[in-house]
């Protein structure tokens, strides 16, 4: 499980996949994104580019993430001065289109305060900081590293 409180700036926080271990799916995802730690380890495990799930972290928020969501999935906030969100679906729409390109649709955007996140519209970055807390099984002694 972690919890993220965020303070300052308001931030697109953006959930993602891995994509297939399939071969053939892997071998057409050589533009995909890879993790850090996997490219790191040599593995190459690819993300999905495409968000699963997209959140507006408004100033002074906290967001959870804890079971398939924390352990099966990769969370990040891209680095960017401003964020362009998309209107919130009508009524009877269930899609997650996010209709303008680079525009993202929020999934927290019936309890997002900012209007934009309703209507669509940019909102600019400032300084924003956060603070993490993860419940981690183990943890690596660094005392014992190198021995």
């Amino acid at each position: 499980m972690v919890a993220t409180i965020s303070l300052g700036s308001h931030a697109v926080f953006h959930y993602y996949r891995y994509m297939s271990d399939d071969p053939s799916v892997m071998a057409s995802a050589a533009s995909a994104m890879l993790s850090a730690h996997d490219a790191a380890e040599g593995r190459g495990r690819p993300i999905d580019p495409v968000p699963v799930a997209t959140l507006l972290l408004e100033p002074r928020s906290l967001v959870i993430t804890r079971s398939s969501l924390y352990s099966g999935h990769l969370h990040g906030i891209e680095e960017r001065k401003e964020d362009v969100l998309a209107p919130a679906p009508a009524e009877n729409d269930a899609s997650l289109a996010n209709g303008e390109v680079g525009a993202f649709r929020m999934a927290n955007w019936k309890t997002a305060k900012a209007e934009e996140a309703r209507v669509g519209g940019k909102l600019v970055r400032e300084t924003r900081i956060s603070l993490t807390c993860r419940d981690v099984e183990r943890v690596l002694d660094a005392r014992r590293v190198g021995r």
